[in-house]
């Protein structure tokens, strides 16, 4: 039987403050002791840390940081779990919704049910939001329990995010078409607006809408359909509201506040099996649930090759990476952000 002790652990200095790694046990008697985490991981988290920093120093520009912090209303999508000593930020299409999944199934309240309840009901029921808690409650999270976040390419996460939400129109996936769709065929293409205006921000109260407009039979909410929205047609949205309200396409570095909070881990995710293993070790988690093994490329790579930057030009690319300048110096360092696409 393996056991989890306290008493045990590894010391990683991490900007002054140390990352308390468990250690496993071996048997009952306490004997073969072994580090949970690699060197080589624990090496990369820790470069992972100075590129964030770096990242702020050099193109952090605007963003919150502790001589001017979040607002409460920018802190929404940071989590918190009492139970588990754990601060999660969640940034969608980096895996959100299987890390929700798996931190319920690590507090042992997680049942199989369709992902937008576990955005809408269960997660809010068992964390909560790290601007529910005062001043004095905050600053001790953040100083005392675990803190991580998931940092993909942000090239990757608008191609991710348009696949899933804007390429079609899924009756059960209403709200960022909606948006997008409308405004599109309105001033890119001329075309009269075809998708509901009505859709609420609220997840929850998304949930009941899907019902109720499932209860008409009309034929927009009984099949799906590819949308008349271009890739490129959506990088041009993006560029015309580079401050949006849909968390998809939303910089990590606005939902997170990367240089305001020290975080501990910053997981990538390409690499998110790995990570994700050994942040659920630290937290002690006893959960069965498995991330699936990454197979993405690097993104400047994916970038010179992808069909789907193939139509968008010069100027509204510059627009992009002036809106995710934070997120892509933090993803691809110094060395590489001059020449990353």
């Amino acid at each position: 039987m393996i056991l989890f002790l306290a008493a045990f652990f590894i010391g990683l200095a991490f900007h002054g403050r140390e990352l308390f790694i468990p250690c496993k046990v071996s048997g009952q008697d306490g004997g073969n002791v072994q580090p949970i985490m690699t060197d080589e991981w624990i090496r990369t988290i820790a470069f992972r840390k100075q590129r964030v920093k770096w990242a702020c120093q050099k193109h952090g520009t605007g963003a919150r940081s502790l001589k001017d912090p979040p607002l409460s209303e920018e802190k929404k999508y940071i989590w918190v779990s009492d139970a588990l000593q754990l601060v999660f930020c969640e940034v969608p299409k980096a895996a959100s919704t299987s890390w929700k999944k798996s931190i319920l199934q690590a507090l042992g309240v997680y049942r199989e049910i369709s992902s937008l309840n576990v955005h809408a009901f269960d997660f809010p029921k068992y964390l909560r939001r790290l601007d529910t808690y005062s001043t004095n409650e905050t600053e001790y999270r953040l100083k005392n329990y675990l803190k991580f976040f998931v940092l993909r390419h942000p090239a990757d996460r608008l191609v991710s995010a348009y696949r899933s939400k804007i390429e079609v129109w899924w009756p059960g996936k209403p709200r960022a078409l909606a948006t997008v769709g409308n405004y599109v065929r309105k001033h890119y293409q001329n075309l009269p607006e075809i998708y509901p205006t009505d859709v609420p921000f609220n997840d929850s109260e998304l949930v009941r809408y899907i019902e109720e407009k499932n209860k008409t039979g009309e034929e927009l909410w009984r099949n799906s359909h590819v949308s008349n929205v271009t890739f490129r047609d959506f990088i041009r949205y993006i560029g015309d509201h580079p401050v949006t309200t849909d968390k998809h396409w939303t910089p990590a570095s606005r939902l997170c506040h990367p240089c305001f909070i020290d975080y501990d881990v910053v997981a990538y995710a390409e690499t998110l099996t790995t990570d994700a293993a050994n942040i659920l070790q630290l937290i002690e988690a006893d959960t069965t649930l498995k991330f699936p093994d990454s197979n993405r490329q690097p993104c400047p790579q994916c970038l010179r090759t992808s069909k789907m930057f193939e139509p968008v030009s010069e100027e509204e690319m510059s627009r992009i990476r002036e809106i995710y300048e934070l997120d892509w110096a933090m993803r691809v360092g110094e060395t590489d952000i001059e020449k990353s696409p």
